[in-house]
Order: C-alpha cells, then structure tokens, then sequence
C-alpha cells in the first residue's frame, strides 16, 4: 500500500492549502452518506461557514467537512484555527451532525 506524502500535495487555486482542501471535497462527494440528498461545496477563504463541503442528508441533517493543510505538528495557533472552524461550523450549521 502506498502511504502517500501530504507535503507534497498538488497546488491548486495557487496554494497547497487549496490543494488539500480540494482532495479531501473529491474524496467526501466521492463516499456519500446513507440516506443522502444533495453535495454542496463551499469556497472562499473565511466564507466558507466552517466547512469545506457538506452532504445534506434526506432528513435534513448534515455530515461536514473541513479541512487544514498542517503538515507538522500542530502549534497552538494551528489548534486554534481547528477549534474556531469548529465552532463556526456548529454555528452556522446547525443540523450538523457528523
């Protein structure tokens, strides 16, 4: 099995970061959830409501993602930016469930 090597992920839109934040949108619309209804993508730094992208499930409920493109070990700031991307995402989504 190869074990892939995230510092050298592809650039996208100009950044790595991009570049993550692409793959791991691909990768979640590629996998939906049971009981799915519709894949929305969200772009835009800061504009983005704590997620990436999103499936909204036939009950209304939604499964999210979010990515961060840190490729060593997480600082305190880095940690952070996961806790408030968390938090907006709770905010703005509330029928976020996963």
């Amino acid at each position: 099995m190869l074990t892939p090597d995230f510092t050298r992920i592809r650039i996208h839109d100009g950044s790595q970061d991009n570049g993550f934040e692409e793959l791991v949108c691909q990768l979640a619309h590629l996998y939906p959830p049971a009981g799915y209804d519709t894949f929305i993508r969200k772009e835009g730094a800061g504009g983005d409501a704590g997620v990436e992208c999103y499936w909204v499930l036939k009950d209304g409920s939604e499964y999210g993602w979010q990515a961060k493109y840190f490729t060593g070990a997480l600082t305190d700031s880095q940690w952070g930016q996961v806790n408030e991307s968390v938090i907006t995402a709770l905010k703005k989504h509330p029928r976020l469930t996963r």
